[in-house]
């Protein structure tokens, strides 16, 4: 008989000393017991976000295949005085993110062609934005889409429609 036990263990940390920094550390445990034999095996990834802004200016990266969508958030961060692009896919993301540094990068998870979720695994292998947090948004409500999302190493997750002032709040929390 075999028992598979999962625990996850998630610990924000902040500090007066690092009052530009979030840490995030995240420990994954899965361990598998059998009668005869014990084992162990442990995934520890540690996120690191930091402030990278140069003249007090944020970067900031929407990636939404629908112009509404965009435009809500763009007019709801603009009186963040954040300077904002925009990509309507994946691949315009991937293009742009290549290009120029983002402090946050709110991404849609369903969109056709590259898909979010694409893209967060893409985005590791993009050097200049490699640990910029990203916040995923979706339609789909999920709980499995959640789960996914913070797998993925997401900041944070919002389903639609979004409640702004919740979103802003996280916002200036991670840049």
């Amino acid at each position: 008989m075999i028992y598979i036990i999962k625990i996850t263990i998630a610990v924000n940390f902040f500090s007066d000393e690092f009052t530009d920094s979030f840490f995030n550390f995240k420990i994954l445990l899965n361990k598998s017991v059998t009668l005869r034999s014990f084992k162990i095996k442990a995934n520890i990834s540690l996120t690191i976000y930091r402030k990278r802004m140069k003249n007090n200016t944020c970067n900031v990266l929407l990636v939404d295949d629908s112009s509404t969508n965009t435009l809500l958030l763009e007019s709801a961060l603009k009186t963040l005085d954040f300077n904002i692009s925009t990509a309507y896919s994946g691949e315009e993301a991937l293009n742009l993110l290549k290009k120029k540094e983002f402090h946050l990068v709110l991404l849609d998870i369903m969109m056709p062609g590259m898909s979010g979720y694409d893209l967060m695994a893409e985005l590791v292998n993009v050097e200049k934005n490699a640990s910029t947090p990203v916040i995923l948004v979706t339609a789909s409500a999920k709980s499995q889409e959640e789960q996914k999302a913070k797998e993925m190493g997401a900041a944070d997750y919002f389903e639609k429609p979004l409640d702004l002032e919740t979103l802003i709040t996280r916002v200036k929390e991670l840049v």
